[in-house]
């Protein structure tokens, strides 16, 4: 490497550096504060069993207790061995977080933390991951940049949350992609799969993602003659190192309940919620943009519009939108059990299949609501007003030059925004993991803008020589 390079290299790690201290030093003077809402107690209380009966269940006792369907595995096992290494998060109890306990909220300093190293880890990565897609340093370091400072995203880290461990995730799959891709090694499209898993197993979402996505490579394969040998050996890898952890979850999950689960019954439950929005009134409708505004929106929406069409906006609003969708799957799951002698994860079957019903004899109705849902969701990322046309920009112009490593990964951000808006409530911190493809969709459009210039630059001086 030409001493030049080498000193342009060394350059840009050192800001690399930079950036990734600037935002720990963020972190730490803008973390939010502690909130454990159910979803931490969930979390915790099943590390907790984890860790001392080495069970998976999330009951609210301390107690030894059977064996159950749950949460995704993968961030309580995580916390589980958070819990054997740091004393203090040790001492946690399910009582904890009960009305009559309340334990020292520093216990939970340690799961505190990690969240910040799962950013910073994120950022860095990432920038690893733009500069093999990019082809260029100082583009990559946009790609950091975008991620390491995004203040609105890395908000509320304190909380002891999947999202941190799932967006650096999703960097750990681009990375695993490009090494794949680049490399053509069979071991690296394993690696991939084995990513791809871990993703799944701490956001169940992308379950649906991975089934696109490899039904996709299966159709590129049966049109791509050439190639074909070569796509179908490395999905074949691919594939068998993801549904060897994800399908041995799966027969875990038969084994206690008898159903093929890969979580949980809160599928369901998220989608009566985001339904409950398809009974939107048209004034409702319009409101929801401004109430969902980040900043003003609030403030806004209450000027000019009455209590009685803002109200049911708010997250825990009695009669709301939120507990309307919860209450009501819970009362239609019941009733299922009564009427029709079911036990819970059948009427759960049952009744989520009449929501997807729903959906499809109101298809226009819910693609319109799907909208101010999609609206809501993007105001997690700080820089969105700038972020999403460079995306858009970039994944056009992937799709229209068969890039096919580009639009991999950009499809995973693709995916999560419009996934969460369609079957869920789309509160904006499930679009975290949708930060990384932005990110590097802006990392992108600067190398493009930057080439864009350079040839400009060379034919005008060609102009003046000639």
């Amino acid at each position: 490497m030409p001493p030049p390079a080498r000193r342009s290299k060394r350059l840009r790690l050192w800001v690399l550096a930079v950036l990734v201290g600037v935002s720990a030093i963020a972190c730490s003077l803008k973390g939010g504060g502690l909130h454990l809402i159910s979803d931490v107690q969930q979390y915790l209380d099943t590390a907790y069993h984890i860790a001392h009966d080495h069970t998976y269940t999330d009951s609210p006792a301390s107690a030894p207790a059977p064996a159950q369907l749950g949460r995704e595995p993968g961030y309580p096992l995580f916390l589980a061995v958070l819990m054997t290494l740091d004393p203090q998060l040790g001492s946690f109890t399910p009582e904890c977080i009960s009305p009559q306990i309340s334990c020292d909220p520093r216990i939970y300093r340690s799961a505190s933390w990690a969240n910040v190293c799962f950013i910073l880890g994120s950022g860095a990565i990432l920038y690893f991951v733009a500069l093999r897609v990019c082809g260029g340093g100082w583009p990559a370091l946009i790609s950091a940049a975008y991620l390491l400072l995004n203040f609105q995203s890395n908000n509320g880290w304190q909380d002891p949350m999947s999202d941190r461990l799932a967006v650096l995730l999703v960097c750990i799959v681009m990375l695993a992609a490009c090494w794949a891709w680049q490399s053509g090694r069979m071991s690296a499209w394993s690696a991939l799969g084995l990513a791809l898993a871990g993703l799944t197993l701490v956001k169940a979402s992308f379950f649906y993602f991975n089934l696109l996505l490899f039904g996709c490579v299966l159709a590129a394969a049966l049109v791509s003659r050439p190639a074909r040998g070569r796509i179908l050996a490395a999905l074949a890898i691919a594939s068998v190192a993801y549904a060897v952890p994800v399908g041995g979850w799966i027969a875990r999950n038969w084994e206690v309940s008898g159903q093929l689960h890969l979580t949980d019954l809160r599928g369901g439950m998220s989608l009566s919620a985001r339904n409950a929005f398809d009974n939107m009134t048209a004034e409702q409708y319009l409101a929801a943009f401004a109430v969902w505004t980040r900043g003003f929106g609030g403030d806004f929406a209450k000027r000019h519009f009455p209590p009685e069409i803002v109200g049911p906006f708010g997250e825990t609003a009695r009669g709301g939108f939120q507990e309307r969708g919860q209450n009501e799957y819970s009362e239609r799951v019941q009733r299922a059990m009564t009427e029709r002698g079911l036990n819970v994860l059948e009427a759960s079957a049952y009744v989520d299949r009449q929501l997807e019903l729903e959906i499809i004899r109101h298809p226009l109705r819910h693609l319109a609501t799907t909208l101010p849902l999609f609206y809501r969701g993007i105001w997690a990322d700080e820089f969105i007003v700038l972020g999403l046309p460079l995306f858009v920009w970039m994944l056009a112009r992937s799709l229209r030059r068969r890039d096919a490593l580009a639009i991999g990964l950009l499809s995973i951000g693709a995916f999560n925004l419009l996934f969460y808006a369609a079957l869920s409530s789309n509160a904006p911190r499930y679009q975290m993991t949708a930060i990384p493809a932005l990110a590097l969709g802006a990392g992108m459009a600067a190398a493009r803008l930057s080439r864009a210039r350079q040839r400009r630059s060379i034919a005008a001086d060609a102009t003046i020589d000639g």
